[in-house]
């Protein structure tokens, strides 16, 4: 939704073990910004932008976080939706994900 907002197109979403990345370009930026869960009530927001290889563009990224910030105030109910606001398919997926590692660990 931030993203959108800042009409920052989004080249590419992925799960990760810890929660989701997403790639992004703005320009000549590329943004990657991951979202990793770290309790039921707290994620890690991480932005990276960057022109090239070497140059990082900590305005930009830092403008991102401020808008995510926006948004989650103007929306309270995006924060309290968390895996339920993924979309069925990936909801299922993780399940399985779940499921697949209590089977190895034996619980």
């Amino acid at each position: 939704m931030t993203l959108k907002r800042m009409d920052i197109p989004v080249s590419q979403t992925q799960d990760t073990e810890a929660g989701r990345k997403i790639l992004a370009t703005a320009a000549d930026r590329d943004v990657e910004i991951e979202l990793d869960k770290l309790t039921s009530r707290t994620t890690r927001l991480r932005v990276v932008a960057k022109r090239n290889w070497l140059i990082r563009d900590r305005a930009t990224a830092t403008e991102i976080i401020l808008q995510t910030d926006q948004t989650l105030s103007d929306n309270p109910h995006l924060a309290a939706l968390g895996a339920a606001a993924r979309p069925p398919e990936q909801r299922a997926r993780r399940g399985l994900r779940h499921r697949h590692a209590r089977d190895e660990h034996g619980g």
